[in-house]
């Protein structure tokens, strides 16, 4: 008799040890569903504006297959875009509305040269669309060996280059784009010697593209 009532106890034992692992499980799922359910009402809430905003937009999209028909300009020097961003180029001290600044890297004694009297730096000049305070902006960089080149006679850095500098600030700079020109190693007024693709070059480069996307403004 004691054994049929021991067994009893075990089986009632495990039945509210079920019931507890039943009741967590429920319970888990229902605190899982109403953090899903804050979740979304926030995210649709966040999304109607923008959903809304998109929806209401009176921007043409043209089809790309419908973009030959387009008036594009082809008789100038370089493409044209076919509309004009909204900024204009922030001024600056220069004429030319550019800034220029020395960018401090580290190059190996390996290197000889600046790498081993420490002070390697590289030149360029960047131009800044007049966006309101506190936005940021994509940078667009040139990197070459032909900035305040003396050997082919170019101008200094400062000055956008002709070949394709002054395009990109007349027209990509105003739909809210930076540009920047960067003398690679050893040309220009960056220091060192010229190392194509070598590892001044390339140590060169990561510290301009670096300083760049580190700025307040990009």
């Amino acid at each position: 008799m004691s054994t049929g009532v021991e067994q009893d106890a075990i089986l009632l034992d495990a039945e509210k040890d079920l019931s507890n692992q039943f009741n967590a499980v429920l319970g888990a799922t229902i605190a899982v569903c109403v953090v899903f359910l804050f979740v979304s009402i926030y995210f649709e809430n966040f999304l109607t504006p923008i959903v809304e905003e998109e929806e209401n937009s009176t921007t043409e999209y043209t089809p790309l297959w419908d973009r030959y028909k387009k008036n594009y300009q082809t008789d100038l020097e370089n493409g044209t875009i076919l509309e004009k961003g909204p900024y204009s180029l922030l001024e600056t001290a220069n004429e030319w509305n550019s800034t220029h600044v020395f960018v401090e890297y580290e190059l190996p004694e390996t290197e000889g040269g600046a790498g081993v009297t420490n002070d390697a730096k590289i030149s360029l000049a960047y131009w800044l669309p007049k966006v309101p305070e506190g936005v940021k902006v994509p940078v667009i960089a040139e990197f070459g060996p032909y900035f305040q080149e003396p050997s082919v006679q170019t101008p200094t850095i400062e000055v956008p280059g002709s070949w394709l500098g002054q395009m990109i600030i007349d027209q990509i700079l105003p739909h809210g784009y930076a540009f920047a020109q960067v003398s690679v190693t050893g040309t220009g007024r960056s220091n060192h010697c010229m190392a194509l693709m070598g590892t001044a070059e390339q140590l060169g480069n990561d510290a301009a593209v670096r300083w760049l996307g580190e700025q307040n403004w990009s």
